[in-house]
Order: structure tokens, then C-alpha cells, then sequence
């Protein structure tokens, strides 16, 4: 049934027509809650119903005063036209809107002093305050090399710099100059308190030039004072920010229920953003039609469940929409981000990311049978098939909208479909040269099988995942084992994580259950098998390295139990903290926590201990499952993040 519906799918799915969907996609300009964005969703609509599926879109008010689950609000953004020309010691055009549309960091406010240059003053030393402290920086630009951010509070509300120029080129290294005419995705996302400024962005070869004109700038006014000390330039922003909304695309092939399996792609970035991410919704759209074709043309029966496909804005669409809907109703999704770049160097594989350990399923495992399935593409001197397109299957992180659905909160579990490296991701130069029609038809053969199989799971399926679970475990034992290996992991503690992965698999045969109105004798079967297994591999291990698990225990203070009073994980903890006078005492307690034990929160994995607040789980249950996935934690941060 599986390799039946991968074939049928693969065969229907059109890879000139995926091209051509991301070129249509990508001359939109689609910044979050923008007029940009919303043109971009009322053409993904057009393209969606020309297939005559049924197409809608929500829209939700966009002030910066609403709350949708964890996800607060921001005002909307428009920008006509923005230039930034440099008047001395030369006239030289620095940045145009309209050309490039990430030559200004976006969401900037408006600004217009054509007729009044200001000076440009860069700061070598970077983000350093104290080294700046003397320095007048009242009605000047700064130049910089890395994001605005941390400039905001003391650069610009206390000393009065107008706004930043910057050739921030993050993650590269010695990419640096292979990128050097491209240019970096920046936006400000706006906080209450933060102050009203306006940026723009240049490539590291228009930055260097930048740097020798403001050093010799300099050194003529040290040997003439007279001379201006730096260089001169007049910025223009046509834009402004009110409330407006903020729109997601929902499209429906209905179900003989209204039980439902979702694709999630978003539908924002910069123009033209080709792999980041044109070519996720490119391969939605083409999964809605060639699936509905199939039907139509009585190749695929009619879907036991309805698919959906959701078009949103990176997290923030996703937050509206789950805010919105009967989420009992979407029972597993899977999300496209990043799926037909041109593999080599600069693009890896296909990735498969699975499951958080705290939304136990079996979804990851059938993904990573239909990855397999999908990549028999072509036959081999051997009789047999191989593949064209490199996929990989990787554990858990987050990273994108896959960690709103596999909440448990939320209950969804969700894969990610990605591509890792992108070396030009977030980037000007992530243009349609970069896509591969081929690489984008395998992900979409596997993301619409993926739906597809989950709308009509039945027992005959069940055998096929059962044997790529077991695939996986032994892959998750094998990095176990190496990590012992290598000394990544103490020999007692890989036990103890051991225990965690046999936990995490037969507490997965339980969401079969929400599949079948009774449980499939082979489940059974199954569990039988999968606790032998265990038993011996995890006493093999222990044999073979003089292995015992850890006692993990704790003081009697932390075996309160929490539960959630939310829902979805926070998006900011600071803002989510602040609508209460203790909710601002408690996060400030946290924070001295973390700036004391000098942990940054994502060591702490504290997006995953968030998943274990369920009001069964005491805070040393959370910090025992918290070493159960990682190998360490730390019941003292736990504690304080959950207060």
C-alpha cells in the first residue's frame, strides 16, 4: 500500500510546474504582516483554487495589543521606497529599496533627510558600550558589522544615534567572501519599550569599501580639522506601521471525515527567498493538486481523513491559526521548510527532522520509511534501486514551525522536512538559480505521501513502520554507543538515556490508539518485541562497558507537581512574564539564575522541559526525562524556569 501510494504520488507530482511555482511565489516580498505578504497569500489562493481546491483565507487583527496562544501581536508594516546615498567624501548610491528589497533592515520607521545629511560613524569596536561612552552619537548612523539589537537600548535611546547601517554577514566564517556581494536578511522585531529607528543592510564588499572611507575619512581630519570627521550620507524611508492584520492560507481536500492531517509551510522572508522558503510552499500547493488529481482521475481513493495545508507566517500564522481551530480535529502534520536547494557543498541533505521525546509517536518513523521509499529513483547495475536525491534523518531540534504542532499542549506531532547546510540562508542570493526541481519533486513526493498514508493509516501499514522503528532504534542505540565511544557521554549516563529511548518507543505504540476505534492486535506483538529487545541490548551495554544506570535522585522540594494554566509553548518568555507583577518578579529570579550558573537558555533545553509541564510531572520528573534526552540537566534552572 505504502510503495502503491509513493509511486502513484511521485509519478503524478510535476517538477517544471514545482519551478515555476516558486518563481510565482518568490517576486512577492513577504514580510510578516505586511501589504507584501498579503498579496503573496491572495496569489497562493489564486493558484490553489485554479486546481479547484477549496481555498480560504484567515485573517487576524494585528495591533501589537493581542495575544494569540503565546504569540503577542505587532503592528503591521509597509515600505514604498527607501534609499541611502552616501553625499561625502563622494557621492556613491549605498542601498535602494526597490532594487534590493534587503538593502533596509525591514519594519524600519520612517525617515527622510535627503536635504539634510547625517554623519556616518563606525564603530570598530562593536557592541561595546563603555568604549563608546564618550563618544557623541546624537542625530549620527552607526556602522556596524553584526544586528542592531543590542545597539537599541544604549546606542540610540541614550545617546541618540538616528539609525544603523550594517554588513552583517552571520554563521559564514571564510564564507564570508564567497557571499561577498550578497547581502543579510535583518528585520526588527518590536518591543514596547523599544525606541523608533530605521536601518539598512550592505554586502561585505560594499561594507570594506565602507570601512576605507571612514578610515580615510578620519585620517584627513587629523591632519585638517576643518574637514568633516566622517563620512556623510542621506537617508530615505517611505514606510510606517499601524494596525493590521495578519493572514494565513488554509486549503482543503475533504475526508469521509473531518478528522484531518495537515502540511504546514510558511509563506514569509524577504523577495525572493527561492529555498526559504518559496520551495516549501511550492511543494504544498503541488501536493494539494497532484493528490486531488489522483482522486479525481481514480488512481488514490477518496481520503479517509481531510488534508489541509496551511500557508502561514513563520510561527506567528501558526500561532493565529492553532488560536482558531478545534485542534483535537488535526491529528499528526508535517512541515516544509527548506526543501529544493541545489545539493553540494553549499546545500545538504533532505533532512528529516523527528519527534521531541515528549510527543511519543510513531509519524517520524513512517516519514523516514516514505524518505526511503521515495528515494528509489532510479535503477542500479545490482537489479535493485537507488537514489538520485541525499536525505538524512535527524533527532529533534526546533527551529521552525514543527515545534507548535508537537507540543504536547497542542498534541500534533509533527516532522520537519529541511535542508541543512543553505548557504544562503537568509540571504539576498537565495535566488531560483539555487533551486533543484529534482530535489524539490522528492521532497514533495515524500511530504504528499506522508499526508496522504496518514489520512488512510490502516493495519495493513503497520508491519512497514514497525520495521523502520526499528531502523531508528538502532540508529538512536548506534549514537548512544559512539558517544560512549568517544567520550562524548559518561558510560553510565548513555544507560540512563538508553532507558529514555525504550520509554519514548512503546509509549509511541500508544498513539496508534487515536488511529483505530480498536487497538490492532499486532501493537501487541510489537510492545513484546520491543521490550526484549531492549532488555537485551541495554544489558549487552552494560556488560560490554561495566555500565550501571545513574540513581537519579533529588531534594524532597522539587517533587511538586506543575501544570500548564496555557496554551503552546511561550514565544517570549520576558513578554509572557510581564503581564503580571509576579510574573515579572519571577522571571527577573530566573535570569539571575541563568547570569549565576552561566547557562544560556537553550543548553538548558528549557523549550523541551516546557513540554513536560502536564500536571502529572513533578519538577525532579521533568529534570530525570531532561536526562533521560540529553545526557545532563539541572534541577536549579529547571526550577526557577518553571516558577
Amino acid at each position: 500500500m505504502i510503495k502503491k501510494i509513493v509511486n502513484s504520488i511521485r509519478n503524478e507530482v510535476n517538477s517544471n510546474r514545482l519551478y515555476e511555482n516558486v518563481k510565482e511565489v518568490s517576486i512577492y516580498h513577504r514580510i510578516q504582516a505586511s501589504t507584501g505578504f498579503r498579496e503573496a497569500a491572495k496569489h497562493t489562493k489564486s493558484m490553489l483554487e485554479k486546481y479547484g481546491i477549496k481555498t480560504k483565507i484567515w485573517s487576524y487583527p494585528f495591533s501589537g495589543n493581542e495575544w494569540y496562544l503565546e504569540q503577542k501581536s505587532f503592528k503591521e508594516w509597509d515600505c514604498k521606497a527607501a534609499t541611502l546615498d552616501m553625499t561625502y567624501p563622494k557621492k556613491m548610491h549605498l542601498a535602494n529599496y526597490d532594487a534590493v528589497a534587503t538593502s533596509i533592515i525591514q519594519k524600519s520607521y520612517p525617515v527622510d533627510l535627503r536635504n539634510h545629511p547625517v554623519d556616518l560613524v563606525y564603530l570598530e569596536k562593536g557592541n561595546d558600550k563603555e568604549y563608546y561612552k564618550d563618544w557623541d552619537l546624537n542625530g549620527k548612523m552607526l556602522f556596524i558589522h553584526d544586528r542592531p539589537n543590542g545597539y537599541l537600548e544604549w546606542a540610540v535611546k541614550e545617546k541618540g544615534a538616528l539609525g544603523f547601517v550594517t554588513d552583517v554577514m552571520p554563521r559564514r566564517g571564510s564564507d564570508k567572501y564567497k557571499l561577498a556581494e550578497s547581502l543579510t536578511y535583518v528585520s526588527f522585531w518590536w518591543k514596547d519599550e523599544d525606541p523608533e529607528t530605521f536601518g539598512y543592510v550592505v554586502s561585505p564588499l560594499l561594507g570594506d569599501t565602507l570601512v576605507e572611507i571612514c578610515k580615510q575619512v578620519e585620517a584627513e581630519y587629523i591632519k585638517d580639522s576643518s574637514k568633516p570627521k566622517y563620512p556623510q550620507v542621506a537617508p530615505f524611508i517611505d514606510s510606517k506601521l499601524y494596525a493590521g492584520n495578519m493572514e494565513v492560507v488554509e486549503a482543503t481536500i475533504p475526508g469521509e471525515t473531518d478528522d484531518a492531517i495537515l502540511m504546514c509551510a510558511h509563506l514569509c522572508h524577504p523577495r525572493s527567498s527561492c529555498n526559504d522558503n518559496a520551495s516549501g510552499v511550492a511543494a504544498g500547493i503541488e501536493t494539494m493538486r497532484a493528490i486531488k488529481a489522483l482522486i479525481d482521475d481514480n488512481v488514490l481513493a477518496k481520503p479517509k481523513r481531510t488534508l489541509k495545508l496551511i500557508l502561514v507566517p513563520e510561527m506567528t500564522g501558526t500561532y493565529c491559526y492553532l488560536s482558531s481551530i478545534n485542534k483535537k480535529k488535526i491529528k499528526a502534520a508535517i512541515n516544509l521548510d527548506m526543501v529544493g536547494g541545489k545539493q553540494g557543498r553549499e546545500y545538504g541533505p533532505i533532512t528529516l527532522t523527528k519527534l521531541p521525546y515528549a510527543q511519543a509517536s510513531f509519524v517520524g518513523d513512517l516519514t523516514a520509511l516514505l524518505m526511503h521509499e521515495a528515494a528509489n529513483e532510479v535503477g542500479n547495475f545490482g537489479g535493485g534501486m537507488t537514489h538520485y536525491t541525499n536525505y538524512h534523518i535527524s533527532n529533534y531540534s526546533g527551529g521552525s514551525d514543527h515545534i507548535l504542532f508537537s507540543d504536547p499542549s497542542i498534541g500534533m506531532p509533527c516532522c520537519m522536512l529541511g535542508q541543512w547546510p543553505d548557504l544562503n540562508y537568509h540571504l539576498y542570493s537565495d535566488k531560483l538559480e539555487v533551486i533543484d526541481p529534482e530535489v524539490l519533486k522528492y521532497s514533495t513526493t515524500v511530504g504528499a505521501s506522508y499526508i496522504y498514508s496518514m489520512a488512510n493509516l490502516d493495519e495493513a501499514m503497520l508491519p512497514s513502520i514497525y520495521a523502520s522503528s526499528h531502523v531508528e532504534i538502532a540508529r538512536r542505540v548506534k549514537e548512544i554507543e559512539e558517544s560512549i565511544e568517544t567520550g562524548m557521554v559518561e558510560k553510565n549516563v548513555a544507560i540512563t538515556m538508553l532507558h529514555r529511548v525504550k520509554k519514548y518507543y512503546l509509549d509511541a505504540l500508544n498513539d496508534y490508539k487515536r488511529f483505530f476505534s480498536k487497538v490492532p492486535e499486532s501493537i501487541k506483538a510489537e510492545k513484546k518485541y520491543l521490550n526484549r529487545y531492549f532488555e537485551e541490548t541495554i544489558s549487552y551495554i552494560c556488560d560490554i562497558y561495566k555500565a550501571t544506570p545513574i540513581d537519579l535522585s533529588y531534594d524532597s522540594k522539587y517533587d511538586y507537581i506543575v501544570k500548564r494554566t496555557y496554551v503552546a509553548p511561550i514565544n517570549d518568555l520576558n513578554a509572557s512574564c510581564s503581564k503580571t507583577f509576579e510574573g515579572k518578579e519571577a522571571y527577573t529570579e530566573f535570569s539571575k539564575v541563568l547570569t549565576e550558573k552561566k547557562i544560556h537558555p537553550y543548553f538548558a533545553h528549557l523549550d523541551q522541559v516546557e513540554m513536560y509541564i502536564n500536571g502529572r510531572n513533578s519538577v525532579s520528573d521533568i529534570a530525570k526525562l531532561i536526562f533521560g534526552d540529553f545526557g545532563k540537566s539541572d534541577i536549579e534552572v529547571i526550577d526557577a524556569y518553571v516558577q
